[in-house]
């Protein structure tokens, strides 16, 4: 008997209408911004499923133009959505697209210090609530298709230089090219919904301004072009080590929302044209929803004599010592890396990290898994860049500086590359 799956969705506007700064933090961006060049969202899927006995089983995706989901949120709000649907948290994805120009959904440092951001947390938490009701107020039935093209505007970030990474663009590293575009259509035929997959950095711009970037570019050309009220997903890949390729004289530059537009455009028309051409049916399967932890141990832990050597310096070593000695709790021998898995059809899986991972880690889920399981980068909280080993022996803004400068110990052991591909191995696989 075939799967019979119902779909609701939702588009939630998450602009403030009040000031607020921006994160990361960016000389560009010395006060808190005001102006809106490009309208942040919510969009949210809501999927059901019932079993023979009539039970209803469900799987929630939802991506926001925000840089990530704070650890602190994501059980508040997971709590909420279980207490008035009964959805379970594993069923539950929650990703940022990752623009770097979006307020910051609540502090680093963990709810006590929330404060500062708290109208944009409730502004945002609000409209997931309500986009969840909505959605489950125009559940029906789809049918899913996937298809695969490629856009090209994506760079490897990580350039040797007189023995030393930079951040700047080169060729030595590996991209992930590919755009997967799934479908959902009605039983009309029109289209319902569709999730856009790619892997980029959406860094195109520092501009002290509210914008979803090329993401939110890209899905609305998309939903413009399906029409009938279709709401289309951006879903963040494995994009740790790529940006886009605004480039001048071998350099990265701040660009404008020209860029901007130009490189939404370039993915818009990659995914409209994967649309337009014959997309592989898929079979909708009961859903599967598991997860994992994997250790992460750092290379080392400093001692409170060495923080107190370098507190009071004016340098980057200053900051970090001040960090840890201000905040002893982030000075661990290890952090959790969680990886969710959600299998909704033959052929439709996602494997969600809350971590920033390379595309190496993309890649790799994709070759053993032959392109079935999408990898997913910033979903449901976040820890710090996930580098290879290879990468954390050469340094560079990813494996060492990101480290520091976040209030973390040290780097991580270049022993994580190997526990998290076992990890994600056993997890897919897991019968």
């Amino acid at each position: 008997m075939d799967t019979i799956v119902l779909l609701g969705t939702a588009k939630m506007d998450i602009t403030p209408a009040f000031p607020a700064e921006l994160q990361p933090a960016h000389p560009l961006r010395p006060d808190a911004a005001t102006e809106t060049v490009r309208r942040l969202y919510a969009r949210v899927a809501v999927f059901q499923r019932k079993s023979e006995r009539g039970q209803s089983h469900y799987a929630v995706v939802i991506s926001a133009d925000i840089i990530y989901f704070v650890d602190q949120r994501i059980d508040s709000l997971r709590k909420q959505l279980y207490e008035r649907w009964g959805i379970p948290g594993e069923a539950i994805l929650l990703q940022g697209t990752h623009t770097h120009s979006a307020p910051y959904p609540g502090s680093r440092f963990g709810e006590t210090f929330d404060g500062p951001y708290r109208p944009f947390i409730e502004l945002l938490e609000t409209a997931v609530l309500q986009g969840v009701e909505l959605a489950m107020a125009n559940l029906e039935p789809v049918d899913a298709e996937r298809g695969s093209g490629s856009c090209g505007f994506a760079t490897y970030r990580r350039k040797r230089e007189n023995g030393n990474i930079v951040m700047a663009p080169s060729d030595e590293g590996p991209t992930d090219p590919e755009v997967t575009v799934i479908r959902f259509r009605k039983r009309d035929g029109h289209t319902k919904c569709a999730f856009v997959h790619y892997a980029c950095h959406p860094t195109t711009t520092y501009g002290n301004a509210f914008s979803s970037e090329f993401p939110g570019v890209a899905t609305e050309q998309v939903e413009a072009a399906l029409g009938n009220d279709a709401v289309a997903l951006y879903l963040q890949g494995c994009c740790g080590d790529i940006r886009p390729a605004v480039v001048r004289d071998g350099r990265f530059y701040a660009g404008s929302n020209l860029e901007v537009t130009r490189f939404g455009c370039e993915l818009a028309a990659a995914a409209l044209e994967v649309l337009s051409t014959g997309m592989e049916p898929l079979r909708f399967v009961p859903f599967e929803f598991r997860c994992t932890r994997v250790r992460l141990p750092f290379q080392s832990q400093p001692t409170s004599a060495e923080l107190e050597a370098h507190k009071d310096k004016a340098d980057a070593w200053g900051a970090w010592s001040r960090i840890l000695l201000e905040h002893p709790e982030r000075n661990v021998p290890f952090e959790l890396l969680r990886i969710g898995y959600i299998r909704l059809a033959d052929g439709l899986a996602f494997l969600a990290m809350n971590g920033e991972a390379v595309a190496e880690y993309g890649l790799y889920t994709k070759r053993v898994f032959a392109g079935k399981v999408l990898p997913m980068g910033y979903c449901n909280g976040h820890t710090t860049y996930i580098p290879t080993a290879a990468q954390l022996k050469e340094g560079g803004f990813e494996s060492y500086t990101a480290f520091y400068s976040s209030g973390r110990p040290s780097p991580y052991d270049p022993s994580i590359e190997q526990a998290i591909k076992e990890a994600i191995l056993e997890l897919v696989e897991k019968l």
